[in-house]
């Protein structure tokens, strides 16, 4: 039985003995032979505080400075959410009293981490940076590398344990948008 919590870690191992049986792949076990098969499944959630800004790359285009906001401007956030997982996708932009097709998001998160080794997975379209406490950890700010409406996808590894904090920066400049980051427990 799971144990309750936000927190999901299962690895289940199992072996099958009896009749035949015919794999999902179209493997055919012969009766009485041992079938090994196992489930995982694991999410570790991260407290996030997720802002959104409207961006008119008229006026300020991030991209080209490096820079996510104009050093002459302060800017208020059109939309905030607090969540425990980053994964979004949008068609023609967010909506937030009117449709921003071209927005920056700012996702800052806590978590307790068991020790051992990650893979943290980040898909995005069209730019985003992301810190691991305090640290550059991927940088695709150059959208120009992909096609357009293409949502690329990245893997590190990460050895964490104890409390981190994650900074996520992501630029939309029209048309699909995505962000999705999953941590995956490798060891």
């Amino acid at each position: 039985s799971k144990i309750p919590g936000n927190k999901t870690d299962i690895s289940l191992q199992l072996e099958y003995v009896g009749e035949k049986i015919v794999t999902r792949f179209g493997q055919t076990v012969v009766a009485g032979n041992p079938y090994h098969f196992s489930f995982k499944k694991f999410f570790q959630p991260i407290d996030w505080q997720v802002l959104w800004f409207s961006l008119d790359t008229a006026f300020y285009n991030p991209i080209k400075t490096g820079q996510l906001f104009s050093p002459n401007v302060r800017m208020a956030p059109v939309k905030s959410e607090k969540v425990n997982k980053l994964d979004y996708a949008w068609w023609g932009g967010i909506k937030a009293g009117e449709q921003h097709k071209q927005f920056i998001t700012v996702a800052e998160g806590e978590a307790e981490m068991e020790k051992g080794e990650y893979e943290l997975g980040l898909t995005w379209d069209d730019a985003v940076r992301v810190y691991v406490d305090g640290k550059l950890v991927i940088d695709e700010w150059n959208p120009s590398k992909y096609k357009f409406d293409e949502s690329p996808h990245k893997k590190i590894k990460l050895h964490l344990g104890g409390r981190h904090t994650f900074r996520v920066e992501h630029i939309e400049l029209g048309g699909f948008a995505t962000l999705s980051l999953k941590l995956k427990k490798l060891n």
